[in-house]
């Protein structure tokens, strides 16, 4: 009786926990870009219940999320180009470091997308989910970073202590509305900017593109703040960072408008269950679309094997992103994936 009480607490404590960190991967009811609560909106998408459609999928998926056991060790790490890294280059240069983060290097500057360098994407480190590919190498090592770029404010994001520890040395671009977050931490050198806002940086055009998400650091400030992608223009290369998204038809206005880029990173995990989790998130035959339609000459996938946030099975996304590129004529070469910590030179 004793054990049975002792599992049944322990049930509820994890299942009370994954719903209060989950909240703020709910998306409300929404229409075009603020509603009657001044809160922001994605165009078009409507959505029923998602409180109740998250409670569903808390108890659907018992027994199937993957362990973190078994997702340990699965994907390798390289060693970063250290010599190209740290010789400021002029070309366009990417480093993985995990989940959404990149090193961007592009005509000179250094650039970091949603930089997480923390072992959980939490309120705390003592609980939340946990990153079970290491930290391919410690923030310490970055070169001096000029800019960076913030899709939204959730935590696997949004990482408070690797904000705190880069500082008021990069000029921080955040979407509308984060901006007092970054204040209360003491950090000052903010460009908050909107949808299709641009701001010249030394050779390159920072723009803030659109993007369907939603944000919320809590249950109580939910859509209080704007979510976005960039795209980085430079006189010579082009680069777009999705953040978190699902699909949306924006993303051909963004190809069309800043287009063709030389690069896209694009996401391709965190699409399972799909019934609950593709408004928010694309799966990768999904991603395809966002690469074509942004008229990119390479993609690079992100938001994957690094962190245990949705139900597919950890190499599932790699898996089926080869599928989709076969079905569609598209050369791997064309849409690739890295290894956690690899460095590659985009060639023009």
């Amino acid at each position: 009786m004793i054990v049975t009480r002792m599992v049944l607490a322990t049930f509820s404590i994890s299942l009370i926990s994954s719903v209060l960190l989950n909240l703020s991967m709910v998306p409300q009811k929404m229409d075009m870009n603020r509603d009657k609560s001044n809160r922001f909106q994605n165009p078009g998408l409507k959505q029923g219940n998602q409180f109740l459609g998250l409670l569903k999928w808390q108890f659907s998926r018992i027994g199937k999320v993957p362990s973190f056991s078994s997702a340990q060790n699965v994907f390798p790490i390289a060693e970063p180009d250290w010599r190209k890294i740290n010789s400021k280059p002029d070309e366009l240069v990417i480093t993985w470091v995990g989940h959404s983060t990149l090193l961007v290097q592009i005509e000179g500057l250094a650039i970091l997308t949603d930089p997480i360098f923390s072992e959980r994407c939490s309120p705390s480190q003592l609980f939340g989910p946990k990153r079970f590919t290491p930290v391919p190498f410690p923030l310490s090592a970055l070169p001096a970073i000029d800019a960076v770029v913030i899709s939204h404010d959730h935590y696997d994001h949004l990482d408070e202590t690797t904000v705190k520890a880069l500082g008021n040395d990069p000029v921080w671009f955040v979407p509308k509305g984060v901006k007092p977050w970054f204040i209360k931490k003491g950090i000052t050198n903010v460009i908050e900017m909107d949808w299709w806002q641009e701001y010249q940086l030394g050779r390159v055009t920072i723009v803030c593109t659109p993007s369907q998400h939603f944000s919320g650091r809590s249950p109580f400030n939910r859509n209080k703040t704007l979510w976005s992608s960039w795209a980085i223009i430079g006189t010579k290369q082009r680069f777009w960072f999705a953040g978190d998204t699902g699909y949306s038809p924006l993303f051909s206005e963004v190809g069309i408008k800043y287009g063709p880029f030389d690069l896209a990173a694009i996401p391709i995990g965190s699409y399972g269950p799909e019934w609950f989790m593709l408004p928010i998130h694309v799966n990768p035959a999904q991603a395809v679309l966002v690469h074509k339609d942004l008229q990119a000459r390479q993609s690079v996938g992100i938001h994957y094997g690094t962190f245990i946030l949705s139900d597919e099975p950890v190499t599932e996304p790699v898996t089926l992103l080869k599928k989709e590129l076969e079905k569609n004529g598209i050369r791997e070469d064309e849409f690739f994936t890295l290894q956690h910590g690899e460095t590659r030179i985009i060639e023009k």
